[in-house]
């Protein structure tokens, strides 16, 4: 199985020159509670909720995010950042404390859509602050995967609601 990603390459992160600002402000996406460690623990929850297609879709995203956490992680050492030995893993996800158990296939994609927007957002509010034009080549290359993610989840809602399982105000969320 292939991680869903567009077909262009990332940006090499071998000649990033030592940059605490910008390593500082990309962290958080490696690492913080809204990071693509926490999006890989969410993928991989929701690939195990649903099932065939659906389920291959989110393990195809997992893979993906798997793909811009070593590009996080590399980038983050060329720009001179010191990764702790032991890092806790943030078991602070996404999916609310709540639905964690009780979650039904339109809550997990609508979970799934709306992480996707705030990750979207969060990178983009990213691009802002760094000033670095090869991270935030980076940046935007993740962004453009981020982007198919989020077309690709609105596909299975749209799916779903051609097969009318979707009640209209949660159809009306997902295309809005």
């Amino acid at each position: 199985m292939s991680p869903l990603i567009c077909q262009l390459p990332y940006p090499t992160t071998q000649n990033l020159a030592k940059d605490l600002r910008t390593a500082n402000i990309i962290y958080f996406a490696y690492n913080g509670q809204k990071s693509e460690k926490t999006a890989m623990q969410l993928y991989h929850k929701y690939s195990q909720m649903l099932n065939n297609q659906d389920a291959q879709l989110m393990k195809q995203i997992y893979l993906a995010e798997q793909l811009h956490l070593k590009l996080l992680h590399d980038a983050l050492l060329s720009l001179g950042y010191k990764l702790p030995q032991h890092q806790a893993s943030n078991s602070n996800t996404y999916l609310p404390e709540s639905n964690r158990h009780f979650a039904n296939y339109n809550n997990v994609i609508m979970q799934a859509i709306a992480t996707k927007l705030t990750t979207i957002v969060e990178y983009k509010k990213m691009l802002y602050l760094i000033k670095n034009t090869d991270v935030q080549q980076i940046i935007e290359r993740i962004v453009m995967d981020e982007n198919l993610h989020l077309q690709a989840l609105q596909s299975m809602i749209k799916m779903q609601a051609s097969n009318s399982t979707i009640s209209p105000n949660i159809q009306d969320m997902a295309f809005s």
